[in-house]
């Protein structure tokens, strides 16, 4: 049995990103998060990537947790414009992050070359390896 998530598993988190001054700059209920990509859906590669993918790997479900992130693990040099609902945030602002660890869904390469692969969404009884 497998405590901590696993590169490819889809991992649902919540989180509530702020700067050091509490202004909120991002939030979710609720998002899919992949491990190994480092992103989802709704979070393009620039947004904190390897901070929650570094800290989602040490987590377990339903660990929440408040992150410190430093400037090169949230937007860096270039900051990120307000998009939407979603606050600026400023060139080299560290981040605290409150985040979430929902669940996952384990994801398995079948086939060793990502061509095949399974998602589990529900674990069976009965037959073992």
């Amino acid at each position: 049995m497998c405590f901590h998530p696993r590169l490819w598993w889809r991992i649902p988190v919540k989180y509530v990103a702020k700067l050091e001054d509490g202004t909120v700059v991002l939030k979710s209920d609720g998002v899919e998060f992949t491990v190994e990509e480092g992103q989802s859906s709704s979070l393009c590669s620039s947004y904190f990537c390897p901070a929650l993918a570094k800290a989602v790997k040490t987590m377990k479900k339903g660990e929440r947790v408040i992150l410190t992130v430093k400037p090169e693990y949230a937007f860096g040099e270039n900051g990120r414009p307000a998009s939407g609902d979603e606050g600026a945030v400023p060139w080299n602002a560290s981040l605290q992050i409150d985040l979430e660890l929902v669940s996952w869904k384990a994801v398995c390469d079948i086939t060793k070359d990502k061509k095949v692969l399974k998602k589990t969404l529900k674990e069976g009884e009965g037959y073992e390896v």
